[in-house]
């Protein structure tokens, strides 16, 4: 039972990152300004505002030698007719492409039935750009709460909540693996998708024949 549950384990760590490696390092040259058009028009649909008071636009970044490949900006309207704010760049391949990549090879990985492989691999994706634009919201939030812009007011506790939110999600970097692994687990919850475990469930969703269980002879009372 242990060596098989270590077999499955091994090959489920040697199969997700070879898938990971693949997307993340051979794939991404070849898909890079795709990801980065389709990641800056979800962000403007969802993020952009064009208000009579405030501006919040996702422009596409001279890149150079950088991985910055979106500027996001933010700027409140002057009443002489022109604009004050602050801007910061983002890539989309730290900010969304890294995690679903993660994410995409934990699920091939996982020893679960074709259908319910790629019903978990779509709605994984879905959930994990959501994640990456709530990161980008967080950095909006930030840019338009400075003080030379002051679009946004926060309150001396919603200041304090935002600011950890903004160092656990924006600033630290573990945040775009720690998610795919939750997301992961969210839409791997059957038996036979878990690659720590061995129920005794094979990948095609069928289960073992159960062993009987040994018979004990009663000693007749004397």
């Amino acid at each position: 039972m242990r060596a098989m549950a270590a077999k499955r384990l091994l090959r489920f760590v040697f199969v997700a990152a070879v898938v990971y490696l693949l997307l993340a390092i051979f794939l991404w040259p070849l898909v890079d300004a795709a990801y980065a058009s389709f990641f800056r028009s979800v962000a403007r649909a969802v993020l952009s505002s064009d208000s009579p008071d405030a501006v919040v636009e996702f422009r596409s970044a001279d890149r150079a030698d950088t991985d910055n490949d979106i500027v996001v900006g933010v700027g409140k309207r002057l009443r002489s007719g022109g604009a004050t704010g602050r801007s910061a760049p983002l890539s989309s391949y730290h900010m969304g492409f890294l995690s679903a990549a993660f994410l995409t090879a934990l699920i091939v990985a996982s020893p679960m039935p074709p259908r319910r492989k790629g019903w978990a691999l779509v709605v994984g994706l879905v959930l994990i750009h959501a994640f990456a634009l709530f990161r980008v919201w967080l950095l909006v939030v930030n840019l338009g709460s400075m003080e030379s812009v002051g679009i946004y007011h926060l309150g001396l506790w919603t200041r304090r909540v935002f600011s950890i939110a903004f160092q656990l999600f924006v600033k630290t970097s573990e945040a775009k693996f720690i998610a795919p692994v939750l997301v992961w687990l969210l839409v791997s919850l059957r038996p036979n998708a878990w690659p720590l475990q061995d129920f005794g469930t094979s990948s095609d969703g069928d289960s073992a024949p159960a062993k009987p269980l040994p018979r004990r002879d009663r000693k007749p009372q004397t």
